[in-house]
């Protein structure tokens, strides 16, 4: 891989979820099809990183799961299927195969995160420079 591929590679990736809630709402459909009410569920539960500890998890707004959902419909990461003949409209979404391989590719990447977030990282000093 050269560099150019590498990193234009790694832009679109990061674009591909530069949204807030993305990873809400990805995670939400990693366990299967669900409604529209249901990811909205499931989102809310699991608020993003970058949501202050003050916030309300339930701040994530009807209209911005929807911009969210067809963002990523558009991306190829998420289907939308409607019943058809159904009454109100039934409404399911879906992981495509695309976002089932990223989530795959992604795991490894949010374990390494996570064991960098734990407290026992290197010991800050009075200036706030870390200890070697």
């Amino acid at each position: 891989m050269t560099d150019e591929t590498y990193w234009t590679g790694l832009g679109h990736l990061l674009r591909l979820l530069s949204g807030k809630w993305d990873g809400a709402v990805l995670s939400a459909l990693a366990t299967g099809p669900r409604h529209w009410s249901e990811v909205l569920t499931a989102a809310r539960s699991h608020p993003p990183p970058s949501a202050r500890p003050d916030d309300d998890p339930l701040h994530l707004h009807e209209s911005v799961l929807s911009r969210t959902l067809s963002r990523l419909e558009r991306e190829g990461l998420v289907s939308r299927v409607e019943e058809p003949g159904i009454f109100p409209k039934s409404v399911t979404y879906r992981l495509t195969a695309k976002a089932a391989s990223l989530l795959t590719l992604l795991t490894p990447a949010a374990e390494w995160a996570f064991d960098l977030s734990e407290p026992a990282r290197s010991p800050i000093d009075s200036v706030g420079v870390a200890a070697h």
